[in-house]
């Protein structure tokens, strides 16, 4: 299997759940990076990311991961401002959160049946929201400022045109695909303060791309913050969700679960990928440090905690919606086999 038919079964998945999408707010997105249909899988196409350098398999499964959402079918709901009340305190919203929308252009789709669908995790720095009616998803990517030369010059296969956007002039890039469906169209804005805004949209036509972004609107924090979706984490809450997650997971000897815990507002899927990812990467280290120490008990002792992955309460929760578990799953065996595969491994420890 190559590369994009990898890409293609991987967006066919769905990290947020049936369950959830029925709990989302109203209103649209502020910041949007992939979006993609649900009968046209977006393309394998490689571009700089916000977050900590991964491999590119555990990078095409996080930025699936908003288009899968709309697989499971958003209910179609109000516009901008739907209960009336821009203006109502973001009382549920920690101050990291409040502190990312007041750095950050707030957008929000101004059109019927468009809401917040998924989030990454994220700062005031970078990070990444996902909208969605239904049908389609938009995702707009906020990047670091350093980043934006590097961004421009490194798009591939594409074509570039000049581009208006929210009083600044940008770029449009175009990736065709063998159908309109697999074209991907991304818009790159000016650095503006700390970051600048990577709008972009898979499948589906230019025209209507550029109506979508004609559709977003500048809002105030509280409104932003109230069209979160209600899978994500708040950032005061992210310690006791860890500490929840870890519960029936066996670590290694040493395992620090500290830094997940101080992680900032993110969404459960990729926190719980987070989490599985820091405890797995242990087991491979611990495996691998027995193994140079002919160490066959203590190579074993890995083998075995990995395989206990299978009924990790996580990951079970994650498989009916993504495919970030199945890849865990695949560890021990490999390790059984006496190797993981570089890929699997590079993801795993990032």
């Amino acid at each position: 299997m190559n590369d994009q038919e990898l890409d293609r079964l991987i967006a066919r998945s769905n990290p947020y759940g049936a369950d959830r999408i029925g709990q989302l707010p109203t209103a649209g997105s502020d910041l949007l990076e992939e979006i993609m249909t649900t009968t046209a899988p977006a393309p394998d196409i490689e571009t700089p990311t916000t977050e900590t350098p991964r491999a590119p398999r555990r990078r095409r499964i996080l930025i699936a991961a908003a288009a899968a959402v709309i697989a499971a079918g958003v209910g179609v709901g109000g516009a901008l401002f739907p209960d009336g009340n821009p203006a109502a305190p973001p009382s549920a919203y920690a101050a990291e959160a409040v502190a990312v929308a007041q750095a950050n252009p707030r957008l929000l789709l101004d059109k019927p049946g468009w809401k917040v669908i998924a989030i990454g995790a994220f700062t005031t720095e970078s990070g990444e929201i996902h909208i969605g009616d239904g049908k389609q998803s938009l995702t707009v990517h906020w990047r670091p400022a350093a980043e934006h030369d590097g961004f421009l010059t490194d798009r591939g296969n594409t074509t570039e045109q000049p581009i208006e956007l929210l009083g600044q002039r940008g770029k449009l890039f175009v990736t065709k695909g063998g159908k309109v469906d697999y074209s991907t169209y991304s818009t790159v804005l000016p650095v503006k303060g700390v970051n600048f805004l990577d709008i972009t949209m898979s499948g589906g036509s230019e025209q209507a791309y550029r109506g979508l972004l004609a559709a977003l609107k500048p809002v105030d924090v509280n409104t932003w913050l109230a069209a979160l979706p209600a899978s994500a984490v708040q950032a005061t809450d992210t310690a006791t969700v860890v500490n929840e997650m870890l519960a029936d997971i066996k670590v290694p000897a040493g395992f620090d679960p500290k830094p997940l815990q101080r992680s900032g507002l993110s969404s459960r899927y990729n926190l719980g990928a987070d989490v599985t990812s820091a405890v797995s990467c242990a087991w491979i280290k611990e495996w691998e440090k027995a193994k140079a120490a002919g160490d066959t008990a203590g190579a074993q002792a890995a083998v075995t905690a990995m395989r206990s992955s299978k009924s990790w309460k996580i990951l079970l929760e994650m498989n009916k919606s993504g495919a970030w578990s199945r890849d865990i799953w695949t560890i021990p065996d490999a390790m059984a086999k006496g190797a993981v595969h570089p890929e699997i491994r590079a993801g795993v420890c990032r």
